[in-house]
């Protein structure tokens, strides 16, 4: 069965949940709730608090709240529990830590206004819970935005694709409040769209049945070399693209 990601090293996460005792913060995770139909339903059964971003509480449609990005509590001594709700998952980049004084609430509430962002003068749906995408967000925020985004955050932890250490992405020099619309302009954009290309080309790839991989996260960085090497030459058309990188993969068998 093809996997995306190695799966999460829950000792390490286990550690970062059971290690944080900084009075007044508030530990939460943020998960992608689109990336598997059955992550709502385990955050319903495992007894701890939780909310979708797109209802703000925790009911709602169950169509909308299935493809929400959802907030997880973790309380102190409930590691143990909210390892059992991830094992299921683990190779799903579905799972960021967040440190921060703010309650559930407050959490949802700033998240929300990133969930569908102005780009380009288009509306774009941002899928920042995929721990893929979380550190390209990071890269491209300007020090307002970081400043509306973490918030009063102490941290913001992501696992990295082959599933071994969690990276500490970097917070804003000051909070700020929650942005009331995110616009980014067409320099942001094209870093987005331009950091997910990869992932885009091995999957269209592995669905075709044109590349066999038990973990596409083996493969990815030969195609991100590959697509810097077509900017290098000037490529742009989508499918020479997307050629580069099959001709790169292949050269790996």
């Amino acid at each position: 069965m093809m996997e995306l990601i190695y799966p999460l090293n829950l000792d390490a996460l286990q550690g970062l949940l059971d290690t944080q005792k900084e009075a007044g913060i508030q530990t939460y995770l943020l998960l992608d709730g689109a990336a598997n139909p059955r992550i709502l339903g385990a955050v319903r059964r495992s007894g701890l608090p939780w909310c979708s971003v797109f209802t703000q509480s925790d009911d709602g449609p169950e169509a909308l709240m299935g493809v929400s990005p959802l907030l997880l509590a973790c309380p102190p001594g409930r590691a143990e529990r909210v390892r059992k709700l991830l094992e299921r998952f683990a190779a799903l980049p579905f799972a960021s830590v967040w440190h921060t004084p703010e309650t559930l609430v407050q959490l949802a509430a700033r998240l929300w206004p990133w969930c569908v962002v102005e780009a380009d003068d288009s509306l774009f749906n941002l899928r920042y819970p995929d721990t893929r995408r979380l550190p390209d967000l990071d890269r491209i925020l300007t020090e307002p935005q970081r400043a509306q985004f973490f918030g009063p955050a102490r941290a913001c932890l992501v696992p990295d694709r082959l599933g071994r250490d969690w990276q500490a992405l970097t917070l804003p020099i000051q909070p700020a409040p929650p942005a009331e619309k995110v616009v980014f302009d067409t320099a942001q954009t094209l870093a987005l769209i331009r950091a997910a290309e990869a992932d885009e080309i091995i999957h269209q790839l592995h669905f075709y049945g044109r590349i066999q991989a038990a973990v596409l996260a083996d493969i990815h960085p030969t195609a991100e070399t590959a697509l810097q090497d077509a900017d290098a030459q000037g490529v742009e058309d989508p499918q020479q693209r997307m050629a580069h990188c099959l001709l790169a993969i292949d050269a790996l068998t």
